[in-house]
């Protein structure tokens, strides 16, 4: 690094020396300071100069001064009129964390998620409501088997020709099927009696409608033959 100037050069990262003889040190003594940029050393300047170049952050606090008198260069942020120690002290403090929309903050930095939008909290509420909604469709499904259940028993005991056969039969068929959606849609105990009692409780139905119509039709025959 060389110290450049009107009349010459000097060393590279060392103070001229205090009794710098000829003009170099009557420069020195007259404009005061020298200062080193982008690795070269230029002066002497004077204070408002060597002012100017800090203002114009020519100088940087990094940058390294000397002035005649002056033992060793230093940085030129030791200055105090050239870099006030508030200059560079002055740090704006951290930005309080700032919750997102859709977030509030609460003890302990914790900021919890919450739905992005009204649209998605309203569907989370009627999540619940549209599962009660399916569970009543499963449950009339299976009261309306019971129902049905009901009606072919009836129909089997009805002392009518061909009642139990064309009419309780179908009916107990919807009922089987309408068990068989209740089991599929709620579980097995939604449905379970009701395919069971299709099953086994209709035919024991229908064989005693057949045994009292049979029943009743021998005794009529007795009575008219008597």
């Amino acid at each position: 690094m060389s110290i450049e100037n009107g009349s010459g050069k000097g060393s590279a990262g060392r103070a001229p020396a205090a009794g710098m003889p000829g003009s170099e040190s009557r420069m020195a003594a007259r404009k005061g300071w020298w200062y080193t940029n982008n690795g070269a050393s230029f002066g002497p300047v004077s204070e408002a100069v060597l002012q100017q170049l800090a203002n114009r952050k020519t100088l940087a606090p990094d940058d390294l001064v000397w002035s005649a008198g002056a033992d060793e260069w230093k940085p030129a942020r030791s200055l105090p009129w050239l870099f006030p120690p508030s200059a560079g002290a002055a740090t704006p403090p951290p930005h309080p964390l700032t919750p997102r929309v859709g977030e509030e903050t609460r003890p302990g930095g914790h900021v919890p998620s919450l739905p992005t939008s009204a649209h998605d909290s309203a569907e989370e509420k009627q999540r619940p409501e549209a599962s009660m909604g399916s569970g009543n469709d499963v449950n009339a499904s299976g009261r309306a088997a019971w129902v049905l259940l009901i009606v072919a028993w009836v129909a089997f005991l009805v002392p009518v020709p061909g009642t139990g056969l064309f009419v309780g039969w179908p009916i107990n068929f919807v009922a089987f099927i309408l068990s068989v959606v209740a089991i599929a849609q709620r579980g097995t105990r939604a449905g379970i009696f009701q395919l069971l009692s299709s099953l086994i409780l209709s035919p024991i139905v229908y064989l005693l409608g057949s045994l009292l119509f049979g029943l009743m039709f021998f005794s009529g025959g007795v009575s008219v033959g008597s």
